[in-house]
Protein backbone atom coordinates (compact mmCIF):
# COMPACT_ATOMS: atom_id res chain seq x y z
CA UNK A 1 0.00 0.00 0.00
CA UNK A 2 1.13 3.50 -0.81
CA UNK A 3 -0.15 6.33 1.37
CA UNK A 4 -0.08 10.06 0.80
CA UNK A 5 -0.59 11.82 4.12
CA UNK A 6 -0.66 10.76 7.73
CA UNK A 7 -2.27 7.43 8.58
CA UNK A 8 -1.83 5.34 11.73
CA UNK A 9 0.09 2.19 10.81
CA UNK A 10 -0.89 -0.34 13.50
CA UNK A 11 -4.14 -1.54 11.85
CA UNK A 12 -2.18 -2.30 8.69
CA UNK A 13 0.66 -4.08 10.46
CA UNK A 14 -1.82 -6.27 12.33
CA UNK A 15 -3.17 -7.38 8.93
CA UNK A 16 0.31 -7.89 7.50
CA UNK A 17 -0.13 -5.03 5.02
CA UNK A 18 3.00 -3.10 4.11
CA UNK A 19 2.51 0.66 4.10
CA UNK A 20 4.94 2.95 2.28
CA UNK A 21 4.79 6.68 1.60
CA UNK A 22 3.63 7.79 -1.84
CA UNK A 23 6.42 9.92 -3.22
CA UNK A 24 7.11 8.57 -6.69
CA UNK A 25 5.44 8.82 -10.06
CA UNK A 26 5.89 5.20 -11.10
CA UNK A 27 3.98 2.60 -9.10
CA UNK A 28 5.55 -0.69 -7.96
CA UNK A 29 3.95 -3.77 -9.53
CA UNK A 30 2.97 -5.27 -6.18
CA UNK A 31 0.98 -2.23 -5.04
CA UNK A 32 -2.46 -3.22 -3.79
CA UNK A 33 -3.88 0.24 -3.15
CA UNK A 34 -3.11 3.94 -2.97
CA UNK A 35 -4.62 5.89 -0.11
CA UNK A 36 -4.76 9.68 -0.22
CA UNK A 37 -5.56 11.42 3.07
CA UNK A 38 -7.49 14.55 2.13
CA UNK A 39 -7.19 17.78 4.06
CA UNK A 40 -9.66 20.65 4.40
CA UNK A 41 -11.43 21.17 1.07
CA UNK A 42 -12.06 24.80 2.00
CA UNK A 43 -8.30 25.41 1.84
CA UNK A 44 -6.86 25.99 -1.64
CA UNK A 45 -3.65 24.10 -0.97
CA UNK A 46 -5.45 20.99 0.31
CA UNK A 47 -7.93 21.09 -2.55
CA UNK A 48 -5.07 21.50 -5.03
CA UNK A 49 -3.22 18.55 -3.49
CA UNK A 50 -6.25 16.29 -4.08
CA UNK A 51 -6.57 17.50 -7.67
CA UNK A 52 -2.86 16.86 -8.22
CA UNK A 53 -3.16 13.36 -6.79
CA UNK A 54 -6.10 12.55 -9.06
CA UNK A 55 -4.44 13.82 -12.20
CA UNK A 56 -1.06 12.27 -11.46
CA UNK A 57 -1.96 8.80 -10.25
CA UNK A 58 -5.55 7.76 -10.96
CA UNK A 59 -5.25 6.80 -14.62
CA UNK A 60 -2.04 4.77 -14.30
CA UNK A 61 -3.15 3.17 -11.02
CA UNK A 62 -6.60 2.09 -12.19
CA UNK A 63 -5.27 0.80 -15.51
CA UNK A 64 -2.81 -1.34 -13.54
CA UNK A 65 -5.57 -2.72 -11.28
CA UNK A 66 -4.52 -0.73 -8.21
CA UNK A 67 -7.38 0.45 -6.01
CA UNK A 68 -7.51 4.17 -5.21
CA UNK A 69 -9.03 5.40 -1.95
CA UNK A 70 -9.49 8.91 -0.62
CA UNK A 71 -9.83 9.22 3.15
CA UNK A 72 -11.39 12.34 4.64
CA UNK A 73 -13.05 13.45 7.83
CA UNK A 74 -16.84 13.56 7.89
CA UNK A 75 -17.26 17.21 6.88
CA UNK A 76 -14.87 16.91 3.92
CA UNK A 77 -16.13 13.64 2.41
CA UNK A 78 -18.74 15.18 0.12
CA UNK A 79 -16.57 18.16 -0.95
CA UNK A 80 -13.73 15.73 -1.73
CA UNK A 81 -16.05 13.69 -3.98
CA UNK A 82 -17.04 16.86 -5.82
CA UNK A 83 -13.42 17.92 -6.30
CA UNK A 84 -12.44 14.49 -7.65
CA UNK A 85 -15.42 14.29 -9.99
CA UNK A 86 -14.82 17.79 -11.37
CA UNK A 87 -11.07 17.32 -11.85
CA UNK A 88 -10.97 13.75 -13.19
CA UNK A 89 -14.45 13.05 -14.54
CA UNK A 90 -14.66 9.97 -12.32
CA UNK A 91 -17.43 9.67 -9.78
CA UNK A 92 -16.65 6.14 -8.56
CA UNK A 93 -13.42 6.75 -6.65
CA UNK A 94 -14.35 5.81 -3.07
CA UNK A 95 -14.15 8.62 -0.55
CA UNK A 96 -14.41 7.07 2.89
CA UNK A 97 -14.12 8.29 6.46
CA UNK A 98 -10.56 8.62 7.72
CA UNK A 99 -10.63 5.60 10.00
CA UNK A 100 -7.43 3.50 9.77
CA UNK A 101 -9.22 0.34 10.93
CA UNK A 102 -11.84 0.58 8.17
CA UNK A 103 -9.27 1.51 5.54
CA UNK A 104 -7.03 -1.39 6.50
CA UNK A 105 -9.95 -3.84 6.44
CA UNK A 106 -10.99 -2.58 2.99
CA UNK A 107 -7.47 -2.99 1.66
CA UNK A 108 -7.25 -6.49 3.11
CA UNK A 109 -10.37 -7.54 1.22
CA UNK A 110 -9.16 -6.21 -2.13
CA UNK A 111 -8.66 -8.72 -4.91
CA UNK A 112 -6.71 -6.63 -7.41
CA UNK A 113 -5.74 -9.55 -9.65
CA UNK A 114 -2.45 -9.81 -11.50
CA UNK A 115 -0.33 -6.77 -12.26
CA UNK A 116 0.54 -5.98 -15.89
CA UNK A 117 2.92 -8.68 -17.14
CA UNK A 118 5.77 -6.76 -18.74
CA UNK A 119 7.30 -10.00 -20.03
CA UNK A 120 4.21 -10.86 -22.09
CA UNK A 121 4.91 -10.69 -25.82
CA UNK A 122 2.05 -9.24 -27.88
CA UNK A 123 1.98 -10.08 -31.60
CA UNK A 124 -0.30 -7.69 -33.46
CA UNK A 125 -0.06 -6.07 -36.87
CA UNK A 126 -2.03 -3.01 -35.76
CA UNK A 127 -1.39 -0.40 -33.10
CA UNK A 128 -2.65 -0.63 -29.53
CA UNK A 129 -3.28 2.40 -27.36
CA UNK A 130 -1.09 2.36 -24.24
CA UNK A 131 -3.98 1.87 -21.80
CA UNK A 132 -5.39 -0.96 -23.92
CA UNK A 133 -2.01 -2.69 -23.90
CA UNK A 134 -1.84 -2.42 -20.10
CA UNK A 135 -5.25 -4.09 -19.79
CA UNK A 136 -4.18 -6.92 -22.11
CA UNK A 137 -1.00 -7.45 -20.06
CA UNK A 138 -3.16 -7.78 -16.96
CA UNK A 139 -5.80 -10.03 -18.54
CA UNK A 140 -3.24 -12.49 -19.93
CA UNK A 141 -0.61 -12.28 -17.21
CA UNK A 142 1.33 -15.52 -16.93
CA UNK A 143 1.25 -16.38 -20.61
CA UNK A 144 4.38 -16.21 -22.71
CA UNK A 145 2.80 -14.69 -25.80
CA UNK A 146 -0.57 -13.62 -27.20
CA UNK A 147 -1.40 -13.12 -30.87
CA UNK A 148 -4.21 -10.69 -31.78
CA UNK A 149 -6.30 -10.90 -34.94
CA UNK A 150 -8.88 -8.23 -35.75
CA UNK A 151 -12.52 -9.30 -35.85
CA UNK A 152 -15.01 -7.18 -37.74
CA UNK A 153 -18.74 -6.92 -38.17
CA UNK A 154 -20.17 -5.61 -34.89
CA UNK A 155 -21.73 -2.16 -34.53
CA UNK A 156 -21.15 -1.49 -30.84
CA UNK A 157 -18.77 1.30 -29.85
CA UNK A 158 -15.42 -0.34 -29.10
CA UNK A 159 -11.69 0.33 -29.21
CA UNK A 160 -11.17 -3.05 -30.82
CA UNK A 161 -12.39 -6.65 -31.05
CA UNK A 162 -9.82 -9.38 -31.47
CA UNK A 163 -9.39 -13.09 -31.56
CA UNK A 164 -6.60 -13.80 -29.06
CA UNK A 165 -4.50 -16.95 -29.22
CA UNK A 166 -2.46 -17.38 -26.05
CA UNK A 167 0.70 -19.44 -25.67
CA UNK A 168 2.36 -20.52 -22.45
CA UNK A 169 5.78 -21.98 -21.70
CA UNK A 170 4.50 -25.52 -22.24
CA UNK A 171 3.61 -26.94 -25.65
CA UNK A 172 -0.08 -27.51 -24.92
CA UNK A 173 -2.63 -25.73 -27.09
CA UNK A 174 -4.95 -23.19 -25.45
CA UNK A 175 -8.52 -22.42 -26.50
CA UNK A 176 -8.68 -19.03 -28.21
CA UNK A 177 -10.44 -16.02 -26.72
CA UNK A 178 -12.47 -13.12 -28.05
CA UNK A 179 -11.50 -9.81 -26.47
CA UNK A 180 -13.53 -6.63 -26.78
CA UNK A 181 -12.13 -3.37 -25.44
CA UNK A 182 -14.59 -0.56 -24.92
CA UNK A 183 -15.85 2.17 -22.60
CA UNK A 184 -15.80 0.93 -19.02
CA UNK A 185 -19.47 1.74 -18.39
CA UNK A 186 -20.63 -0.33 -21.37
CA UNK A 187 -18.41 -3.32 -20.60
CA UNK A 188 -19.36 -3.15 -16.90
CA UNK A 189 -22.98 -3.60 -18.02
CA UNK A 190 -22.08 -6.58 -20.19
CA UNK A 191 -20.18 -8.30 -17.38
CA UNK A 192 -22.95 -7.67 -14.83
CA UNK A 193 -25.58 -8.95 -17.27
CA UNK A 194 -23.66 -12.15 -17.90
CA UNK A 195 -23.04 -12.75 -14.20
CA UNK A 196 -26.56 -11.92 -13.01
CA UNK A 197 -28.94 -13.19 -15.70
CA UNK A 198 -27.04 -15.23 -18.31
CA UNK A 199 -24.54 -17.58 -16.65
CA UNK A 200 -27.07 -19.74 -14.78
CA UNK A 201 -30.01 -19.37 -17.18
CA UNK A 202 -28.72 -19.88 -20.71
CA UNK A 203 -27.99 -23.58 -21.39
CA UNK A 204 -24.40 -24.79 -21.65
CA UNK A 205 -23.03 -24.25 -25.16
CA UNK A 206 -25.94 -21.90 -25.82
CA UNK A 207 -23.68 -18.90 -25.27
CA UNK A 208 -19.97 -18.19 -25.39
CA UNK A 209 -18.73 -18.21 -21.75
CA UNK A 210 -17.41 -14.91 -20.41
CA UNK A 211 -14.09 -15.12 -18.55
CA UNK A 212 -14.95 -12.70 -15.76
CA UNK A 213 -11.54 -12.92 -14.02
CA UNK A 214 -9.83 -11.85 -17.26
CA UNK A 215 -12.33 -9.07 -17.99
CA UNK A 216 -10.19 -6.48 -16.24
CA UNK A 217 -11.15 -2.82 -15.80
CA UNK A 218 -9.04 0.29 -16.07
CA UNK A 219 -9.46 4.05 -15.79
CA UNK A 220 -11.86 4.60 -18.69
CA UNK A 221 -11.81 1.25 -20.49
CA UNK A 222 -12.54 -2.36 -19.72
CA UNK A 223 -11.98 -5.67 -21.46
CA UNK A 224 -14.65 -8.25 -22.13
CA UNK A 225 -12.89 -11.61 -22.49
CA UNK A 226 -14.90 -14.60 -23.64
CA UNK A 227 -14.23 -17.95 -25.24
CA UNK A 228 -13.99 -18.00 -29.01
CA UNK A 229 -16.77 -19.95 -30.74
CA UNK A 230 -14.85 -22.59 -32.67
CA UNK A 231 -16.02 -24.71 -35.60
CA UNK A 232 -19.06 -22.49 -36.15
CA UNK A 233 -20.21 -19.94 -38.71
CA UNK A 234 -21.93 -16.65 -38.14
CA UNK A 235 -25.59 -16.75 -39.17
CA UNK A 236 -25.15 -14.37 -42.11
CA UNK A 237 -22.48 -16.66 -43.55
CA UNK A 238 -25.02 -19.49 -43.46
CA UNK A 239 -28.25 -17.92 -44.73
CA UNK A 240 -26.55 -16.16 -47.63
CA UNK A 241 -25.40 -19.46 -49.16
CA UNK A 242 -27.46 -20.86 -52.06
CA UNK A 243 -27.26 -24.33 -50.51
CA UNK A 244 -28.60 -23.29 -47.10
CA UNK A 245 -31.07 -26.14 -46.76
CA UNK A 246 -33.12 -25.49 -43.64
CA UNK A 247 -33.05 -21.95 -42.17
CA UNK A 248 -36.30 -22.70 -40.35
CA UNK A 249 -34.46 -25.31 -38.28
CA UNK A 250 -31.82 -22.76 -37.24
CA UNK A 251 -34.48 -20.25 -36.16
CA UNK A 252 -36.19 -22.95 -34.12
CA UNK A 253 -32.96 -23.84 -32.34
CA UNK A 254 -32.42 -20.20 -31.28
CA UNK A 255 -35.68 -20.02 -29.38
CA UNK A 256 -35.88 -23.65 -28.27
CA UNK A 257 -32.24 -23.58 -27.16
CA UNK A 258 -30.38 -20.59 -25.68
CA UNK A 259 -33.47 -18.42 -25.14
CA UNK A 260 -35.88 -21.15 -24.06
CA UNK A 261 -35.76 -20.62 -20.28
CA UNK A 262 -36.32 -16.88 -20.60
CA UNK A 263 -39.30 -17.32 -22.92
CA UNK A 264 -40.89 -20.35 -21.29
CA UNK A 265 -43.01 -18.48 -18.72
CA UNK A 266 -43.65 -14.88 -19.76
CA UNK A 267 -45.63 -12.52 -17.55
CA UNK A 268 -48.44 -10.32 -18.86
CA UNK A 269 -48.20 -6.55 -18.38
CA UNK A 270 -50.14 -3.51 -19.55
CA UNK A 271 -47.72 -1.43 -21.62
CA UNK A 272 -47.51 1.52 -23.98
CA UNK A 273 -45.92 -0.28 -26.90
CA UNK A 274 -44.13 2.68 -28.47
CA UNK A 275 -42.17 3.31 -25.28
CA UNK A 276 -41.15 -0.34 -25.16
CA UNK A 277 -39.67 -0.44 -28.66
CA UNK A 278 -38.81 3.23 -29.28
CA UNK A 279 -38.51 5.08 -25.96
CA UNK A 280 -38.48 8.86 -26.01
CA UNK A 281 -34.69 9.24 -25.78
CA UNK A 282 -34.32 6.98 -28.82
CA UNK A 283 -36.95 8.88 -30.80
CA UNK A 284 -35.07 12.11 -30.11
CA UNK A 285 -31.83 10.46 -31.20
CA UNK A 286 -33.36 9.17 -34.45
CA UNK A 287 -35.30 12.34 -35.30
CA UNK A 288 -32.57 14.40 -37.09
CA UNK A 289 -31.49 11.55 -39.39
CA UNK A 290 -35.06 10.49 -40.14
CA UNK A 291 -36.10 14.07 -40.86
CA UNK A 292 -33.18 14.50 -43.26
CA UNK A 293 -34.16 11.26 -45.02
CA UNK A 294 -37.84 12.24 -45.19
CA UNK A 295 -37.00 15.54 -46.90
CA UNK A 296 -35.25 13.62 -49.69
CA UNK A 297 -38.30 11.48 -50.44
CA UNK A 298 -40.70 12.44 -53.24
CA UNK A 299 -43.63 14.58 -52.03
CA UNK A 300 -46.38 12.41 -50.56
CA UNK A 301 -44.21 9.28 -50.43
CA UNK A 302 -44.48 9.07 -46.63
CA UNK A 303 -45.34 11.08 -43.54
CA UNK A 304 -42.72 12.96 -41.48
CA UNK A 305 -41.22 11.08 -38.51
CA UNK A 306 -43.07 13.19 -35.96
CA UNK A 307 -46.41 12.06 -37.38
CA UNK A 308 -45.31 8.42 -37.33
CA UNK A 309 -44.35 8.73 -33.66
CA UNK A 310 -47.64 10.49 -32.81
CA UNK A 311 -49.68 7.80 -34.56
CA UNK A 312 -47.98 5.01 -32.62
CA UNK A 313 -48.17 6.96 -29.37
CA UNK A 314 -51.95 7.26 -29.78
CA UNK A 315 -52.36 3.47 -29.60
CA UNK A 316 -53.89 2.56 -26.20
CA UNK A 317 -51.99 0.50 -23.68
CA UNK A 318 -52.17 -3.23 -24.36
CA UNK A 319 -51.82 -6.39 -22.33
CA UNK A 320 -48.79 -8.21 -23.75
CA UNK A 321 -46.50 -11.01 -22.52
CA UNK A 322 -43.02 -9.91 -21.45
CA UNK A 323 -39.86 -11.91 -20.80
CA UNK A 324 -36.14 -11.37 -20.61
CA UNK A 325 -34.73 -10.66 -24.07
CA UNK A 326 -31.27 -10.80 -25.58
CA UNK A 327 -32.18 -7.31 -26.90
CA UNK A 328 -29.56 -7.33 -29.66
CA UNK A 329 -30.47 -10.51 -31.48
CA UNK A 330 -28.97 -9.83 -34.89
CA UNK A 331 -27.14 -12.29 -37.12
CA UNK A 332 -23.76 -10.94 -35.96
CA UNK A 333 -24.49 -12.36 -32.52
CA UNK A 334 -25.65 -15.80 -33.67
CA UNK A 335 -23.29 -18.65 -34.55
CA UNK A 336 -24.37 -21.91 -36.15
CA UNK A 337 -22.57 -25.23 -35.61
CA UNK A 338 -23.09 -28.90 -36.42
CA UNK A 339 -24.82 -28.16 -39.71
CA UNK A 340 -27.51 -26.07 -38.04
CA UNK A 341 -28.15 -28.48 -35.17
CA UNK A 342 -26.57 -26.16 -32.61
CA UNK A 343 -26.83 -22.41 -32.07
CA UNK A 344 -24.53 -20.27 -29.91
CA UNK A 345 -25.34 -16.68 -28.96
CA UNK A 346 -22.85 -13.97 -28.00
CA UNK A 347 -22.89 -10.39 -26.68
CA UNK A 348 -25.59 -10.52 -24.01
CA UNK A 349 -24.92 -6.86 -23.22
CA UNK A 350 -28.35 -5.80 -22.03
CA UNK A 351 -30.66 -8.82 -21.59
CA UNK A 352 -33.56 -6.70 -20.32
CA UNK A 353 -37.23 -7.54 -19.87
CA UNK A 354 -39.14 -6.72 -23.06
CA UNK A 355 -42.30 -7.78 -24.91
CA UNK A 356 -42.19 -11.28 -26.34
CA UNK A 357 -41.74 -9.95 -29.89
CA UNK A 358 -38.56 -7.94 -29.23
CA UNK A 359 -35.92 -10.51 -30.17
CA UNK A 360 -37.92 -11.99 -33.04
CA UNK A 361 -38.62 -8.62 -34.66
CA UNK A 362 -35.01 -7.47 -34.21
CA UNK A 363 -33.72 -10.41 -36.23
CA UNK A 364 -36.60 -10.20 -38.72
CA UNK A 365 -35.68 -6.68 -39.88
CA UNK A 366 -31.93 -7.28 -39.78
CA UNK A 367 -32.08 -10.29 -42.09
CA UNK A 368 -33.92 -8.28 -44.75
CA UNK A 369 -32.49 -4.76 -44.49
CA UNK A 370 -28.90 -5.07 -43.29
CA UNK A 371 -26.75 -3.15 -45.77
CA UNK A 372 -23.83 -5.59 -45.66
CA UNK A 373 -26.10 -8.52 -46.52
CA UNK A 374 -27.88 -6.56 -49.23
CA UNK A 375 -24.64 -5.46 -50.86
CA UNK A 376 -23.71 -9.10 -51.32
CA UNK A 377 -27.20 -10.45 -51.94
CA UNK A 378 -29.67 -7.69 -52.89
CA UNK A 379 -33.42 -8.01 -52.38
CA UNK A 380 -35.64 -5.96 -54.71
CA UNK A 381 -37.52 -3.04 -53.17
CA UNK A 382 -40.77 -4.55 -54.43
CA UNK A 383 -40.10 -7.74 -52.47
CA UNK A 384 -39.09 -5.85 -49.32
CA UNK A 385 -42.21 -3.68 -49.47
CA UNK A 386 -44.38 -6.80 -49.92
CA UNK A 387 -42.83 -8.45 -46.85
CA UNK A 388 -42.93 -5.30 -44.70
CA UNK A 389 -46.32 -3.72 -45.39
CA UNK A 390 -49.86 -4.62 -44.38
CA UNK A 391 -50.35 -8.00 -42.76
CA UNK A 392 -46.92 -9.23 -41.64
CA UNK A 393 -48.26 -12.71 -41.04
CA UNK A 394 -49.53 -13.17 -44.60
CA UNK A 395 -46.72 -13.80 -47.09
CA UNK A 396 -47.19 -12.95 -50.78
CA UNK A 397 -46.27 -16.10 -52.72
CA UNK A 398 -45.47 -14.24 -55.97
CA UNK A 399 -43.04 -12.02 -54.10
CA UNK A 400 -41.56 -15.03 -52.30
CA UNK A 401 -40.83 -16.47 -55.73
CA UNK A 402 -39.44 -13.16 -56.95
CA UNK A 403 -37.07 -13.13 -53.97
CA UNK A 404 -35.56 -16.51 -54.80
CA UNK A 405 -32.10 -14.95 -55.01
CA UNK A 406 -32.25 -14.48 -51.23
CA UNK A 407 -34.51 -17.43 -50.52
CA UNK A 408 -32.81 -18.62 -47.33
CA UNK A 409 -32.97 -15.15 -45.78
CA UNK A 410 -36.63 -14.73 -46.63
CA UNK A 411 -37.35 -18.25 -45.40
CA UNK A 412 -35.72 -17.29 -42.09
CA UNK A 413 -37.95 -14.20 -41.93
CA UNK A 414 -41.00 -16.37 -42.54
CA UNK A 415 -39.83 -18.81 -39.85
CA UNK A 416 -39.45 -15.95 -37.37
CA UNK A 417 -43.01 -14.77 -37.98
CA UNK A 418 -44.30 -18.32 -37.76
CA UNK A 419 -42.51 -18.58 -34.42
CA UNK A 420 -44.16 -15.36 -33.24
CA UNK A 421 -47.59 -16.77 -34.05
CA UNK A 422 -46.86 -20.05 -32.26
CA UNK A 423 -45.69 -18.33 -29.09
CA UNK A 424 -48.59 -15.85 -29.20
CA UNK A 425 -51.06 -18.71 -29.56
CA UNK A 426 -49.56 -20.38 -26.50
CA UNK A 427 -50.13 -17.13 -24.56
CA UNK A 428 -53.66 -16.66 -25.99
CA UNK A 429 -53.22 -13.18 -27.44
CA UNK A 430 -53.18 -11.44 -30.83
CA UNK A 431 -49.64 -10.18 -31.57
CA UNK A 432 -50.53 -8.20 -34.71
CA UNK A 433 -50.26 -4.63 -33.35
CA UNK A 434 -47.35 -5.39 -31.04
CA UNK A 435 -45.36 -7.06 -33.82
CA UNK A 436 -46.01 -4.23 -36.27
CA UNK A 437 -44.69 -1.63 -33.83
CA UNK A 438 -41.69 -3.82 -33.04
CA UNK A 439 -40.97 -4.11 -36.78
CA UNK A 440 -41.45 -0.36 -37.29
CA UNK A 441 -38.85 0.28 -34.58
CA UNK A 442 -36.39 -1.93 -36.43
CA UNK A 443 -37.19 -0.32 -39.79
CA UNK A 444 -36.62 3.18 -38.41
CA UNK A 445 -33.29 2.03 -36.98
CA UNK A 446 -32.26 0.92 -40.47
CA UNK A 447 -33.71 4.10 -42.03
CA UNK A 448 -31.69 6.46 -39.84
CA UNK A 449 -28.43 4.70 -40.77
CA UNK A 450 -28.47 6.29 -44.25
CA UNK A 451 -27.75 3.24 -46.38
CA UNK A 452 -28.98 2.44 -49.88
CA UNK A 453 -31.99 0.75 -48.27
CA UNK A 454 -32.90 3.53 -45.82
CA UNK A 455 -35.61 5.05 -48.01
CA UNK A 456 -37.27 1.65 -48.53
CA UNK A 457 -37.15 0.98 -44.78
CA UNK A 458 -38.76 4.34 -44.06
CA UNK A 459 -41.56 3.81 -46.62
CA UNK A 460 -42.24 0.38 -45.15
CA UNK A 461 -42.41 1.84 -41.64
CA UNK A 462 -44.88 4.47 -42.86
CA UNK A 463 -47.04 1.81 -44.51
CA UNK A 464 -47.12 -0.33 -41.38
CA UNK A 465 -48.03 2.61 -39.16
CA UNK A 466 -50.85 3.49 -41.59
CA UNK A 467 -52.21 -0.05 -41.22
CA UNK A 468 -52.36 0.02 -37.41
Amino acid sequence: MLVSGSLAGDPFLHRELIVEPLHRRDLPGDTRAIVFVAGDMAVDADRGALVGFGRRYLESALNAGIDCIVAADAKNMHPAKQVLSASTGLGKIPVIVNDPEKIAQRCLRLRPGPAPDQKLKIDYLGTLEPDTEVLLRRAFSGFKCIALEDLHGGRSVTDGIWRVDAKSTDAELRSPFVVKCGPRKAIDLQVRTYRDVVADRVPFRGCAPLCIDRSVAGYRKRLSVSRFVERANRLDEVVIKPDCANPERIIGHIFDGPLHRWRASPQTKSLELLDQFLPNYMRQKYQPSLTALYRKLPPGAARPPGELFDAMKAIPRREVPVCRAHDDLNFRNVFVAEGGAEVILIDFTRAVVKPLSQDIARMDVGLAFDDELNQEQPIDDEVLEAYYAGDLFSISLPHAVKGQGARARLAAVEALRHRMLIEASAQHYDPTVEYKIAIVAGLLYEAKRRTNWSATAYRCADALVASL
